[in-house]
């Protein structure tokens, strides 16, 4: 974790940045945004139909929740705070997969992951496992993705 004073720093720069990102938004997307003296959030709805909805919650503490369709990162620690703009990038632009795991016997679902592409080889993912071991080799998993598309077509 950075120390506070660095942390804040560079919160209020991000947030600032996030901020003129989801006002651009707004012709292509409902954008809800919220600042408390604890956290920042973003709500963004799409109004193209199979694009990704997403909520970005940063909060003091140095963590974060996200939100990418059904999917849902909680109380994820903060690695770099320059991560942000980059999703909300990667999300506007259509580069989200949510995986479904499903063991191959059985079909049923093991486990679900987001990846977000952040551009330079880079991505963000958090997997959420669906059963109490569900490691993908244990259960020989196959995968189905959802792909998304951008916000906004050109």
């Amino acid at each position: 974790m950075l120390p506070e004073d660095v942390f804040n720093r560079g919160y209020e720069a991000v947030v600032a940045e996030l901020e003129r990102m989801v006002t651009a938004l707004e012709p292509v997307a409902r954008v809800d945004r919220e600042r408390a003296p604890t956290f920042w959030r973003t709500r963004l709805t799409p109004h193209t139909r199979n694009a990704c909805p997403m909520e970005l919650v940063i909060h003091r503490n140095q963590r974060f929740d996200l939100v990418l369709d059904t999917e849902v990162a909680e109380g994820q620690l903060i690695g770099a705070l320059s991560m942000f703009p980059k999703i909300v990038a990667a999300v506007s632009g259509g580069r989200v997969v949510l995986r479904t795991h499903r063991a191959q016997a059985t079909g049923a679902s093991v486990a679900r992951e987001a990846i977000v592409s952040l551009g330079e080889g880079d991505a963000w993912s958090n997997k959420n496992a669906l059963l109490a071991s569900s490691s993908d080799s244990e259960h020989g998993a196959v995968y189905a993705d959802r792909h998304f598309t951008p916000y906004a077509r050109h």
